[in-house]
């Protein structure tokens, strides 16, 4: 897929979510909360699919033809992928449902990321200074 299409479809979800976001904030829908996120888990689903697609393809000819990625980061792009999904369940369980869910559970899959993410990144971050 080239860079354009990529970018019109990140652009497009992002707005159709703010846009859903900034209606539920102002009160002007009483829509569920998963309604609102949907957007962002069809995009998420997407991107999902391309990178499951680029495994197999890596795993089937023992190389990508498209980008040269390794396969340790193709699984860190799903698991992060799979992270950011159950932070924004999570949220969503906690906003519609008011209090059932303490903040330090919903937050866990994001600082779990964001964690995997500065240790993935350390190493060329130290490489590059």
């Amino acid at each position: 897929m080239a860079l354009a299409p990529k970018v019109i479809m990140t652009w497009f979800f992002t707005l159709l979510f703010l846009i859903l976001l900034a209606l539920r904030l102002d009160q002007n829908t009483k829509w569920n909360w998963f309604i609102i996120f949907l957007p962002l888990w069809i995009f998420d689903f997407l991107v999902l699919c391309i990178q499951l697609l680029r495994i197999i393809t890596h795993i089937r000819t023992g190389h990508d033809r498209h980008l040269e990625m390794t396969m340790s980061t193709k699984i860190f792009f799903v698991i992060g992928i799979g992270l950011k999904l159950l932070f924004q369940v999570l949220l969503c369980v906690r906003l519609e449902y008011k209090h059932d869910l303490a903040l330090f559970y919903v937050f866990i899959p994001l600082w779990v990321m964001l964690l995997f993410g500065s240790v993935r990144l350390t190493p060329w971050l130290v490489k590059q200074t």
